[in-house]
């Protein structure tokens, strides 16, 4: 399962990882930012300050434990021990460190991430967020198929430069249902699941990936509605700050999710980007009229002045 160390980068992290990640591209660094190893984990989190549904919280330390896959310890931003259920697959392993085990690293460094899609066109970047099984993938290979770049899928890391919100590239893979792979003509058997129990393929983009921080122009907050077509509507005041709030991702691995650092993110965020609430339909196969909507009205120049 290890095959000695690997290096890879994602989320704008160097890793050096004892699990071998292939949706990673290969890195060449001096210095890594965070160690993945395989070691002993703790069934319970000492010091913990909150305690729920599997996860333990600290200061700087969170420790997740999946029944039939097995415990997660990440502590200041730098560490990630695993200790595998027995018999459990590597790819499995890898759908929990690439997604709650880095979302939790991305906390501890103080890095937002959010729990949303994003595709780059041109020189800026625009970020689907949304509650899970809601079609941000989806959505994202739609727009791949026009033009766009996918730069991550279901985690997007965002940091403040400046006046510029700007996204670490994750990696060049997403993740898409029966049906969605049904729509795009991608057959199944070309493509694993994330995990054997789970009716969901990981599906390679094509292309060259783009891993370099893109600014990011646009949120999309998608949702469904009972209405007969897609609707885009933008976001003022109050409503951009609870829109970011609302889809910040795993935000119970934050142990002080409430403090002022916190909100302070959620603030800066929200007065710097352009804040859609994208509805489609909450019956039938809309993905190409929501498409067709983000491609209409998310591009104009005149959203980002």
């Amino acid at each position: 399962m290890t095959g000695g160390m690997h290096s890879h980068r994602a989320f704008g992290l160097n890793l050096h990882s004892e699990l071998h990640c292939p949706e990673l591209s290969q890195a060449f660094f001096s210095a890594a930012d965070v160690e993945v190893r395989f070691e002993a984990v703790p069934t319970t989190l000492e010091h913990r300050m909150t305690s729920r549904r599997g996860v333990d919280v600290g200061a700087a330390s969170v420790l997740l434990r999946v029944p039939e896959v097995g415990r997660f310890l990440i502590q200041d931003g730098c560490s990630i021990h695993i200790q595998p259920a027995a018999g459990v697959e590597p790819r499995t392993l890898r759908l929990f460190l690439l997604g709650s085990c880095l979302g939790a690293i991305l906390h501890q460094r103080g890095i937002t991430p959010l729990h949303g899609s994003a595709v780059s066109h041109g020189s800026g970047a625009i970020v689907i967020c949304g509650r899970s099984g809601i079609g941000k993938s989806t959505l994202a290979a739609a727009l791949a198929c026009r033009g766009y770049s996918i730069l991550t899928d279901d985690v997007s890391a965002l940091s403040i430069d400046g006046q510029d919100v700007m996204l670490a590239p994750g990696y060049p893979q997403l993740k898409l249902w029966l049906n969605s792979m049904e729509h795009f003509q991608l057959a199944c058997r070309d493509h694993d699941r994330v995990r054997p129990d789970v009716a969901k393929h990981a599906v390679r983009t094509a292309g060259d990936f783009e891993s370099t921080p893109k600014p990011v122009r646009t949120l999309l907050w998608l949702d469904q509605q009972a209405i007969a077509t897609p609707r885009l509507q933008a976001l003022t005041g109050i409503a951009r700050f609870h829109a970011i709030r609302k889809n910040i991702y795993r935000k119970k691995y934050n142990a002080v999710a409430c403090g002022q650092r916190y909100f302070s993110q959620c603030q800066q965020l929200a007065s710097r980007l352009a804040v859609f609430e994208l509805a489609r339909p909450a019956t039938g196969n809309s993905i190409e009229a929501v498409a067709d909507l983000v491609e209409a009205h998310c591009l104009q120049p005149n959203l980002y002045q």
